[in-house]
C-alpha cells in the first residue's frame, strides 16, 4: 500500500524518496489511520517492522494541521512527547524525527539523563513541537517546571513493555499525573509480558485503547535461526576464538551480563585482531562508558560494521541495518532480554542467526527464558531445549542435517553433537559451511 492512501504526502516532500521508503508496512497501514482519527492505541509488532514511522508520520501531520488551525503554543510546552527507556533509543528516534522535520519544518528536542556541559539544554524558554525523552529526565523536568504538559496533544510510549514494567512504573505514574487533559496516548511494543495489561490499566486508568496485534501477520515465517553451543563455563574464551574464526561472518553483537566481562572480551578480541586471526573491527559499549563516547562508538559501528561487545544496555530498540548474528556469551539473567537480544537480527525481512553459549549452570535461566519466549508473540523464536541434565548436545540430529555434514566430520568430532569440541576447545576444527553444532 502506498503512503498516498494514508497520509498527506505533500507534507513530507522527498522524505520517502531520500530514505528509500517505497510503501507502507503492515503496522503502518493499521496504526496510522487510527492515530490520525485521534484514537488511543496499543500496537504490538515485531522488532524492525516499522513501528517508529507508524507514529512519527501521523504525529507530524497532526501537528501541521493544528498549526493551520492557528494554534498558539506556549514556551516549554510540547505538543507531542515521545518517551523511550534508554538514551541510545532516544537519539535513534530523534534522528528519524529530524529527517522528517527537515521537510515538515517542525522542531524536535531530545532530553536524556546524564547530559553535561553544553549538551544540557534548558527547554523552559524554548518553543518546540516534539520532545523525545527518557522517563527519569522527563520526570525531573516536569518537577522543576522546565517542561509542562499544558499544550500536550499526543503522548507516545515506545518500547512500552519495558516502560510498563516495575523498574519504570514510579516515573511513569508521576509523568502521567501531569496530563491535565486527556491527550491521545499510544503505546508501541514488540512484546506483551504477562503483567503488561494490568500495569497499563493502572498507569493509564480511564483510557480506552484500540489494540493492534500485527505480530500474527509476521509469525508464519521465522527470520531467526538459533544455534546452541554446549560447553563448560571455563571453555567460553577458547570457544569464542573458534566462533570468531569460523562463524562470525558479517557484523554481529556479543552480549555479556556484566560490564567487566564485556571489557575482558573486548580486550581479548582486540588481541586476536593484532595476531591477525581475523579482521573485524571491535566496538565496546556498556553503562560505565560516557554517553558521548557511547554515541560515537554506536555511530562508528553503524557506519563501519564489525563486532559490538556490549551488555543489555544495547539489547532493546536499537536498529543497526545489516546485522547478521548475535552471540549470547552469557545467557541473560532477565529472561525477557533474551527475546530483545534476539530481536537485533532478522529485521527488515532479513535472516538473523542467534548463537548461545550454554553451560550446565544455565538450566534455571533456560526455564525462565523459554517461558519468556512462549509469553511473547512478536518474534517466532525457538526455545532452548533441555535434555537430561541440561546437556544440549545430547539431542538427536535430524537425518537431513546429518547428511549435509557427515562427509566432513571426523570420527573425533562426530562424538560431539554441539559441533565445536567441548573439551580442549582450542584444537583445530575442520572447516565447513554448516555450523558444527545442532540447530534448534
Amino acid at each position: 500500500m502506498s503512503f498516498k492512501t494514508l497520509l498527506d504526502c505533500d507534507l513530507f516532500g522527498d522524505f520517502f524518496k531520500e530514505n528509500g521508503i517505497k510503501g507502507a508496512k503492515d503496522i503502518q497501514k493499521e496504526a496510522i489511520p487510527l492515530f490520525l482519527n485521534d484514537e488511543s492505541l496499543i500496537a504490538l509488532s515485531k522488532t524492525g517492522s516499522g513501528k517508529t514511522l507508524s507514529y512519527l508520520l501521523p504525529v507530524f501531520q497532526k501537528i501541521k494541521k493544528l498549526e493551520e488551525q492557528g494554534l498558539e503554543q506556549n514556551k516549554g510546552a510540547p505538543l507531542c512527547v515521545i518517551i523511550v527507556p534508554i538514551k541510545e533509543l532516544a537519539h535513534q528516534v530523534s534522528a528519524e524525527a529530524k529527517k522528517i522535520s527537515h521537510h515538515a519544518k517542525l522542531r524536535v528536542k531530545t532530553a536524556v539523563g546524564g547530559q553535561k556541559g553544553k549538551r544540557v539544554q534548558n527547554l523552559k524558554s524554548a518553543t518546540y513541537e516534539i520532545l523525545i525523552a527518557t522517563p527519569g529526565r522527563l520526570n525531573s523536568m516536569l518537577k522543576s517546571k522546565e517542561v509542562k504538559f499544558s499544550d500536550l496533544e499526543m503522548f507516545i510510549v515506545d518500547e512500552a513493555d519495558q516502560l510498563m514494567d516495575m523498574g519504570f512504573i514510579k516515573d511513569m505514574k508521576m509523568i502521567k499525573s501531569h496530563l491535565k487533559k486527556k491527550a491521545q496516548v499510544a503505546l508501541f511494543s514488540a512484546t506483551e509480558p504477562v503483567d503488561f495489561q494490568a500495569l497499563t490499566e493502572d498507569v493509564f486508568s480511564g483510557y480506552e485503547f484500540k489494540r493492534i496485534n500485527n505480530s500474527v501477520n509476521v509469525q508464519a515465517v521465522s527470520n531467526i535461526e538459533t544455534f546452541n553451543i554446549s560447553l563448560e563455563y571455563t571453555e567460553k574464551k577458547a570457544m569464542l576464538l573458534q566462533f570468531l574464526e569460523r562463524e562470525a561472518k558479517g557484523s554481529g553483537v556479543i552480549f555479556t551480563n556484566q560490564k567487566e566481562t564485556a571489557e575482558e572480551i573486548s580486550k581479548y578480541v582486540d588481541t586476536l585482531k593484532k595476531e591477525k586471526k581475523f579482521k573485524h573491527k571491535t566496538f565496546l559499549i556498556h553503562g560505565d562508558i560516557d554517553e558521548s563516547q557511547r554515541r560515537k562508538r554506536m555511530e562508528d559501528f553503524r557506519e563501519e560494521k564489525g563486532i559490538l561487545v556490549t551488555t543489555d544496555i544495547m539489547a532493546r530498540g536499537i536498529d543497526v541495518k545489516g546485522l547478521t548474528w548475535v552471540l549470547n556469551y552469557d545467557l541473560p539473567f532477565e529472561a525477557v532480554y533474551y527475546v530483545h537480544r534476539a530481536g537485533r537480527v532478522g529485521r527488515h525481512g532479513g535472516v538473523g542467526l542467534v548463537y548461545n553459549f550454554v553451560t550446565k549452570k544455565d538450566q534455571k535461566l533456560i526455564v525462565k527464558i523459554n517461558e519468556s519466549i512462549a509469553s511473547q508473540t512478536a518474534l517466532n523464536i525457538n526455545p532452548i531445549h533441555i535434555k537430561g541434565e541440561g546437556a544440549l548436545g545430547k539431542k538427536k540430529v535430524t537425518k537431513k542435517h546429518t547428511k549435509k555434514t557427515a562427509k566432513k566430520v571426523t570420527k573425533k568430532t562426530t562424538k560431539k553433537k554441539t559441533g565445536y569440541q567441548s573439551k580442549n576447545a582450542s584444537k583445530k576444527v575442520t572447516k565447513r559451511k554448516t555450523p558444527r553444532y545442532k540447530r534448534k
